[in-house]
């Protein structure tokens, strides 16, 4: 299972700092010197959580996913709450992977139809979320249909993933993973899983899910508080080379 640490980013800053007072090299808010660093912890992706509403504040973390596109050699998934589809555009000319829809797809189908003829189905990703075995939209507003019929009009938009989050308590987030499981079963969909992954056991018990068609899940909080121990021994070790000095690659 692919594992994706998140980059929330806000007027051309990173939100979220890693948690390392041993090491101020990692407590980065840049976002490129971040992705850099997740680059180095060999991560094979990076999801872009792009926070801003004001135009102008979009403009400064477009240019910080440019510059993180000519640093970093790492697929970008970006999500963006009501982008224009100038913008969408925009992100994939300067080379994102793949966009998250954050806008409402069922009220909007024939837009999502052409974004799909323009880019590829490969490309456009659709957000939801389930709360209690009730279905939302990316803006958590609740769906008025059930989720059979939700995952049936996805299909006909010829979508080929979401990215889902799936709560028992979204307040606490709490993962339903029996409900999960059979949301999963209901669909040949591929599926990204976001929010909640906070310790090794979640993530282990996700990843029984994969021949499901639950490929990868998006972390954040946890990753950089170092709730991973992988993650800490990455970062420790990186005070160690800083710490040899010009030598530290020998």
């Amino acid at each position: 299972m692919l594992v994706i640490p998140i980059i929330k980013i806000s007027n051309g800053l990173a939100t979220k700092r890693i948690d390392c007072n041993f090491c101020s090299k990692l407590t980065t808010s840049n976002p490129s010197e971040l992705a850099i660093i997740l680059r180095g912890e060999n991560f094979k992706a990076i999801h872009i959580s792009i926070e801003d509403a004001e135009e102008n504040n979009r403009k400064n973390s477009f240019k910080a996913i440019k510059d993180i596109l000519e640093k970093v050699d790492i697929p970008l998934v970006v999500s963006a709450y009501l982008f224009n589809d100038d913008e969408i555009s925009e992100l994939f000319r300067l080379g994102c992977h793949r966009i998250v829809l954050n806008f409402p797809v069922f009220e909007n189908q024939d837009r999502v139809k052409n974004l799909i003829k323009r880019f590829s189905s490969s490309k456009i990703v659709v957000r939801l979320n389930i709360l209690n075995k009730t279905i939302y939209d990316c803006i958590w507003k609740k769906l008025p249909f059930d989720i059979l019929t939700a995952y049936n009009f996805v299909r006909e938009l010829g979508i080929q993933r979401i990215l889902l989050s799936c709560y028992s308590n979204k307040e606490q987030r709490i993962i339903d993973f029996d409900y999960l499981k059979d949301v999963l079963s209901i669909s040949k969909i591929r599926h990204t899983f976001i929010g909640g992954v906070n310790n090794l056991d979640y993530l282990l018990k996700l990843s029984q899910y994969e021949k499901m068609g639950l490929d990868s899940v998006v972390i954040g909080r946890a990753l950089y508080e170092n709730k991973f121990k992988c993650q800490l021994l990455w970062r420790e070790n990186e005070k160690y080379l800083d710490d040899l000095g010009p030598t530290r690659r020998i």
